[in-house]
């Protein structure tokens, strides 16, 4: 049953047919006799009708809590024009599915406006009374057929609340669901987020050691798989250290943050540049050999200079794996660490001036020739 589905009426959402109508009155004992006995009432009750809802409605308004539920006086007026035909039908004779659908939509304005069970079954006692009080002379078996009928319409606006219940419950459900996806998808896009931010250098923007121990083993993989080469070079930076502490933490961060800059603006698209920890950095370059190293130490070495106002320098070494013989990762790493730190020694026996290409790199395990 789809309560939401607006093009049905609530006799078939609730599933309420002229077989169920006739087993309703035959639970309550409601006969053809009784509806005879309604409605030779008639005569009796349509004079008084409109007594009748004043009096109904003089009492309901006397209790604070209908009053409250009840509003304005435009409601209350729409409302007593609909229980003066609701008292005439109650004797008019016809109690087949069009009754029924009138109840049913009763029930739905009832639930609408916030009248709850029981208001609506103290005021149709209270009606009850009043109609067969108006209508005594018709004797007891009018009052047993009008409370049968009744019951029967109580039963029908009890399936309305329930219904209305039921569309509340599904439509939770469903703000759930929704809410409960939306919050999947949020929670996956922060967990994403935070995956992302976790292998981030937060000072420079690069990757940081977690990402590039990822990096390193993936790109190493990848040049095995291929039969090509990469090239990693780690960096450490020269007079760091005074900078740092003459100057303050917060001028050595900014020297860091432009020397990052610097990496990740000069490497290509497919090369990665990463904080290694404190002032030491790696990049990872597909299919650049030794030659195409130095070429890039060169221009990075210029570019952090001119950035530090010649305050820091850049110490890079390098080392290949691959085509020929490729170099696990760990091992790959020392070496490119160990030409680092031979170059800084080249540089510290030289000066600052020496050469970019007294640099040595180390590449497939072996030492390169210093050259001439």
């Amino acid at each position: 049953m789809t309560l939401a589905n607006p093009n049905q009426s609530i006799a078939h959402k609730l599933r309420i047919t002229d077989a169920d109508i006739r087993e309703r009155k035959s639970l309550l004992g409601m006969t053809a006799a009784d509806e005879i006995t309604l409605t030779r009432a008639r005569p009796l009750i349509e004079p008084c009708v409109d007594q009748v809802v004043a009096e109904f409605y003089d009492f309901q308004l006397a209790v604070p809590s209908v009053r409250a539920v009840l509003g304005d006086s435009d409601t209350v007026t729409a409302l007593k024009s609909s229980m003066r035909s609701y008292v005439l039908e109650l004797v008019g004779g016809d109690y087949g599915m069009r009754y029924a659908e009138k109840r049913l939509r009763v029930g739905r304005t009832h639930a609408r406006i916030g009248v709850t069970p029981k208001y609506y079954i103290a005021s149709m006692w209270h009606l009850f009374d009043l109609i067969s009080e108006t209508a005594q002379t018709a004797g007891d078996d009018f009052s047993a057929s009008l409370r049968r009928l009744m019951l029967f319409d109580m039963g029908l606006t009890f399936d309305t609340f329930l219904m209305g219940i039921s569309a509340q419950v599904e439509a939770a459900r469903d703000d759930l669901q929704r809410y409960s996806t939306e919050l999947e998808r949020i929670v996956e896009e922060r967990t994403e987020q935070l995956a992302i931010l976790s292998r981030i250098d937060e000072l420079t923007g690069l990757g940081n050691r977690r990402a590039f121990g990822d990096a390193l083993e993936r790109e190493c993989a990848a040049a095995r798989r291929r039969g090509g080469s990469v090239c990693l070079m780690f960096a450490d930076l020269d007079n760091f250290k005074s900078v740092n502490d003459l100057d303050g933490h917060d001028v050595g961060d900014e020297m860091l943050r432009r020397v990052g800059h610097v990496l990740g603006r000069t490497c290509r698209a497919s090369d990665s540049a990463f904080r290694f920890g404190g002032d030491e950095f790696c990049l990872l370059l597909p299919e650049t050999d030794a030659a195409g190293a130095e070429v890039l130490a060169g221009r990075l070495a210029e570019a952090v200079a001119k950035v530090t106002d010649d305050r820091i320098g850049l110490t890079m070494g390098w080392s290949v794996s691959g085509p020929a013989i490729h170099v696990e990762p760990a091992e790959f790493l020392k070496q490119a660490d160990k030409s680092m730190y031979r170059n800084k020694g080249v540089r510290s026996s030289q000066g600052q001036t020496a050469t970019l290409i007294q640099m040595r790199p180390w590449r497939n395990g072996q030492e390169n020739p210093k050259p001439n």
